[in-house]
């Protein structure tokens, strides 16, 4: 028996409240007059031969008692709990959808071999009048078919039968296998019973009783995978070097990896360069075993240093590149891996990552002309050191010399200072520095030259807006300024130094018009001093030309951020099928397909913007076709099949109401 209101049981308290007023309920006293002594006397035989009013009242105390005492079980609501297993079989199939059950063998993949096993299983469970569920494990796990019975098998097998004819259907990422059990254990919790068929290629130390692993008739006989796991190149020395990563699993085996580097150093006038082919060959024996990781170094002669350790768990070797190898800009690296030996077991299991691309190799040409009544170190060194820092853009400085005069057009920065152009450039970014008028489409108009002095002291700036990108890193406090010019701005302009009010830094962001404005000489100044200043420029170019991406290289479901210069950012295919166009600034999209993906933007201000390349791979975790893991969720929760709850109520009210007639009966005798 079970109280499932246990506070019930506080009714008990009625029957002290019943006891206590029993006691102090007022006793009539009795007095006998000489008229009713034959009376009493009469009586007084009578209880000596029959003691039933005595019985009576015990008996009354006795069913009083009962009553409240069922009365408060009922409030305490008893039941009897009883655990019965359900009759009904029923099952759930869990199939790993991640990018290792791509691996084939015998022509057929571990997922295919996965849902035809489920298909049997399934008329083996509608035979015997069970219900079957199948979950796809992929990234977002969910119910391909939940709780169907053999009344709609044909459901079932037309979704598993849809899945093998698409190609696609197994992902590329990593299966969730902990939301997969999550979902088996929806179903568990209304039947106890149901038995989980797991079909995945991952073998588990720890796997809960009642999960059946299926990993032996997943994985196909002599299975093995050679794979590229990572690739990425360093600048050092002006010369790339390049950095391989790669893996057997199942299989121990010499293997041979090639590098083909596409318009390596490429003609300065020209753009084009030459293909340069590099292969493992005279590495002796570069083997992959045990599942570790093999890494071959691409360095260049002088730089390699014999004796190198290897790092811990990780095969190294060093391939030191001659001169006619080594190179400083590239298009693009393919590389690919394959047995040295050619007789192998079979063919490679999964040859998805038996290719790796790298992109990003030649920097953006950014062309800069400075202009100046004055030219200084001030500007010039500072740019010389952005040349030489920055080692994404190949910058290019024009200066226009003293007596000339700069174009407006061809540059992707102009910056004038002690001067300005009589028409603003339309196809560049513009840094009117200390200007001597106002350009006509500036936005700016010069109100007072030469304010400020405050007789010989330099006053410090006031930041207006310091979360502003162009002032990372930046404070206004440091800087100081003695004289300055007054300006006026259009509403589009976005104040962010000021002194007393006025505007000492201010920039415009639109479309058609990328300006800034800094109405003071460095000769009046302490910015150039500072570390402020080459930040300064280093936040202009950053905030202005923005790179596409970070990187050029992401695994599957790996969200990539995308940056856009123009009004439109278009990602195609490498064979120019557009998958999807943004507006908005900034972008980001998730890969679920690995291979090679192009990015282009609209045009910068009548400039064009160089595509962009990405290479999307396969997690690393997924090329170890024979993974091991430790644990497996347990979805089974408990091991009470079907609970059944049985009321007394029914029972109880029935003793009451039998007791309360006996009671009734009784107290019609009181004259016994």
């Amino acid at each position: 028996m079970r109280l499932l209101t246990p506070l019930g049981l506080l009714g008990l308290i009625s029957i002290i409240v019943w006891i206590i007023i029993y006691i102090i309920k007022p006793n009539f006293q009795q007095k006998f007059i000489s008229s009713t002594y034959i009376w009493k006397l009469s009586l007084k035989y009578k209880k000596k031969k029959i003691p039933v009013s005595t019985l009576r009242n015990i008996l009354l105390i006795i069913c009083q008692i009962l009553i409240l005492l069922g009365s408060t079980f009922i409030l305490a609501k008893p039941v009897t709990v009883t655990e019965t297993p359900t009759d009904n079989r029923e099952v759930i199939a869990v199939i790993d959808s991640s990018a290792s059950m791509r691996a084939t063998a015998d022509g057929e993949t571990r997922f295919v071999r996965s849902l035809n096993q489920v298909l049997d299983l399934s008329q083996q469970v509608f035979e015997n009048g069970g219900t079957m569920s199948v979950i796809i494990a992929d990234e977002k796990p969910y119910f391909l078919a939940q709780r169907v019975g053999a009344d709609n098998k044909e459901t079932l097998e037309n979704a598993l039968d849809s899945l093998l004819k698409d190609e696609e259907a197994c992902s590329y990422a990593v299966a969730d296998m902990k939301t997969a059990m999550d979902l088996c254990e929806t179903i568990i919790d209304e039947n106890a019973e149901a038995q989980v068929y797991l079909y995945t290629d991952t073998t588990y130390d720890y796997v809960p009783e009642k999960v059946k692993l299926q990993t032996d008739v997943v994985r196909g006989e002599e299975e093995w995978n050679l794979a590229i796991l990572n690739a990425y190149t360093d600048f050092d020395d002006n010369y790339y070097s390049l950095t391989v990563d790669i893996a057997c699993y199942g299989w121990n085996m010499d293997v041979k990896v090639n590098v083909d580097i596409h318009n390596a150093n490429p003609d300065y006038e020209t753009n084009e360069g030459r293909t340069i082919s590099l292969d493992t060959s005279n590495i002796d024996k570069i083997t992959c075993s045990d599942d570790k990781i093999t890494r071959i170094v691409f360095i260049n002669s002088d730089l390699y240093q014999p004796g190198l350790s290897s790092e811990e768990d990780v095969n190294l070797f060093f391939y030191p590149l001659s001169l006619d190898e080594q190179f400083y800009s590239y298009d693009d690296i393919l590389i690919s891996v394959s047995p040295a030996d050619k007789n192998q077991p079979g063919a490679d299991s999964l040859v998805t990552d038996n290719t790796f691309s790298l992109y990003g190799g030649q920097k953006e040409v950014l062309k800069i002309q400075y202009s100046s009544t004055m030219p200084n170190k001030f500007f010039g060194g500072v740019l010389t050191a952005l040349r030489t820092n920055l080692k994404d853009w190949d910058i290019q400085i024009t200066e226009v010399k003293e007596g000339e005069e700069g174009v407006t057009e061809g540059f992707d920065f102009y910056i004038y200072e002690h001067t300005a152009p009589t028409t603003m450039p339309s196809d560049g970014i513009v840094l009117l520095s200390d200007p001597t008028s106002s350009p006509s489409g500036s936005g700016m108009r010069i109100v007072q030259f030469e304010k400020g002095w405050n007789n010989g002291y330099s006053l410090n700036l006031s930041e207006e807006n310091g979360e502003h990108p162009l002032l990372k890193s930046m404070s206004g406090e440091n800087i100081t300024v003695s004289q300055y010019t007054e300006v006026s701005l259009d509403p589009m302009y976005e104040m962010l130094f000021s002194l007393d009010g006025d505007p000492l830094l201010a920039v415009k962001n639109e479309i058609d018009a990328k300006v800034i404005v800094m109405p003071f000489s460095m000769h009046y100044s302490n910015l150039s001093l500072l570390k402020e200043f080459p930040l300064l420029m280093v936040n202009i170019i950053r905030y202005f030309l923005p790179a596409t991406v970070a990187e050029n290289n992401y695994e599957i479901n790996e969200t990539v951020m995308m940056q856009l210069r123009g009004e439109s950012l278009t990602l195609k295919t490498n064979t120019d099928v557009v998958l999807k166009e943004f507006t908005e600034n900034p972008a980001s999209y998730t890969f679920t397909t690995p291979g090679t993906y192009v990015l282009s933007q609209s045009q910068f201000l009548g400039n064009d913007v160089p595509d962009q390349k990405l290479f999307i791979r396969i997690p690393q975790t997924e090329s170890n076709i024979m993974a091991h893991e430790e644990t497996l969720d347990n979805p089974y929760q408990s091991d009470v099949v079907l609970v059944h709850y049985d009321d007394w109520l029914f029972y109880i009210a029935i003793a009451i109401v039998a007791l309360l007639f006996i009671e009734w009966w009784l107290q019609s005798r009181e004259n016994m």
